[in-house]
């Protein structure tokens, strides 16, 4: 039996996004029905957060959230045709 499981989601708020409305970033997070998730609200940034100076900090995060994922349910080795 498989067993379906919902993809780790990592939310990046940018604290000064004056493009995204960061409370209905939050409303959508608060509504995911995912196990593994999580909201950043990353300070100083605005809604380049990729093109930022501390953008490394985006890299970090996403890095945690997976790793974590992968520490829950290790990938199965592909079993091609």
């Amino acid at each position: 039996m498989l067993l379906r499981s919902l993809p780790p989601t990592l939310l990046l708020s940018a604290e000064k996004d004056f493009v995204v409305i960061n409370r209905q970033q939050k409303q959508f997070y608060v509504n995911l029905s995912s196990s593994l998730k999580e909201f950043i609200t990353l300070e100083g940034f605005h809604h380049g957060i990729l093109f930022e100076q501390g953008r490394e900090e985006v890299y970090k995060n996403s890095t945690t959230l997976y790793s974590k994922r992968l520490s829950r349910h290790p990938l199965l080795p592909y079993a091609g045709s």
